[in-house]
């Protein structure tokens, strides 16, 4: 017996339970990676509209128009909280 695009039934059922494995890994994935990074840090930017002090850790100037300046969040249990794309003020 065949299936679609003459395909027979049983390589038809393979193809099928293929696609549908991965869409349950992909939903399964998508669920844990969020309650993980949920429960193991804060955000210091998140919904914060006044200024949030950190420590400058170190400076390393590029050239005359350009330096890239590293920053020490107040706890090591927390992420900066930005898009990737967004900005920041100094």
């Amino acid at each position: 017996m065949e299936g679609p695009a003459g395909l027979t039934l049983t390589a038809f059922n393979t193809s099928i339970l293929i696609i549908l494995l991965t869409a349950i890994l992909l939903v399964v994935r998508r669920f844990f990676s969020k309650q993980s990074s949920v429960s193991t840090y804060e955000t210091l930017l998140q919904g914060l509209s006044k200024p949030a002090h950190v420590v400058l850790v170190e400076k390393n100037v590029i050239n005359h128009d350009t330096v890239i300046l590293r920053f020490a969040l107040p706890s090591r249990n927390m992420r900066l909280g930005i898009n990737i794309g967004q900005h920041v003020r100094i």
